[in-house]
């Protein structure tokens, strides 16, 4: 429980991490050449902005699990844990496919959080994880019975 908590809740400012950190950083023009220099397109950043998330959520899945072993039964299992990740990041994916299809989720929270900064990201977060943390209890579940 514990483990998926901590999955959760860093679940959610994670496109916003990686939107306004990481990208800029992979993308700064020093980088690539120096000046002159054209912008990436946006299917370009879309896709690896895409592939860090997967990437971070799938590193919280491994540690969600990890800790839900721990905690249950003294015993932990990096392969195991590492292949039930994929709960979590079946939940990531299905959070983030439900908000595309349905954005008019997001309209009543975002008119609430009118005065934030980077609302958009952290409330699009907030509805993700709510499906990262359905999918990690079901993923614990599953691990809990493979290693204890």
């Amino acid at each position: 429980m514990l483990g998926n908590l901590i999955a959760t809740i860093l679940s959610i400012p994670t496109p916003l991490f990686t939107r306004l950190l990481l990208i800029p950083y992979l993308f700064h023009p020093k980088r690539w050449g120096g000046y002159p220099w054209s912008p990436p397109m946006d299917i370009t950043i879309t896709t690896v902005s895409l592939v860090i998330n997967l990437i971070i959520i799938y590193f919280l899945g491994t540690l969600a699990n990890m800790m839900t072993t721990l905690r249950e039964c003294n015993k932990k299992n990096l392969a195991l844990s590492m292949k039930r990740a994929s709960w979590t990041l079946l939940g990531w994916i299905v959070g983030s496919c439900v908000i595309y299809l349905l954005p008019f989720l997001k309209a009543p929270i975002l008119t609430f959080t009118i005065s934030f900064p980077f609302a958009g990201f952290l409330v699009t977060g907030f509805l993700v994880s709510i499906f990262v943390f359905i999918f990690s209890e079901i993923g614990s579940k599953i691990i809990i019975s493979d290693v204890c």
